[in-house]
């Protein structure tokens, strides 16, 4: 999410690589992630983004409401399918598990 802030735009999975391993994620080995790896899974990450900036730490946003943020930001499933409802209820719990893992993430300290 704060690649959106800082640039702008939704970055492409070479992009999203970088920034992770500079913020301390790294894939196996301690290398960076693969951009194959990401680009499988970059319209999860989309979805994510809606849904990580409608929750509060309360609350989960409604299944409803990030099917049709997802439709307003133009983001669809494979052939142009729309994100249903059923598709976010069934991510829900994976961005549970990667709003816990990102918001805990202690990045490396800054190098002078």
């Amino acid at each position: 999410m704060n690649y959106q802030t800082e640039h702008g735009t939704e970055p492409t999975p070479e992009q999203l690589s970088t920034h992770l391993a500079t913020q301390g994620l790294l894939g196996r080995g301690g290398k960076p992630l693969s951009p194959s790896n990401l680009r499988r899974h970059l319209l999860n990450w989309r979805i994510y983004n809606l849904w990580t900036t409608h929750h509060t730490p309360d609350t989960a946003p409604s299944a409803d409401d990030i099917a049709h943020q997802s439709a307003t930001h133009h983001i669809t499933g494979q052939y142009n399918r729309p994100i249903t409802p059923t598709y976010i209820t069934q991510q829900t719990p994976e961005f549970q598990r990667r709003r816990h893992t990102l918001t805990h993430h202690q990045p490396p300290p800054q190098q002078p």
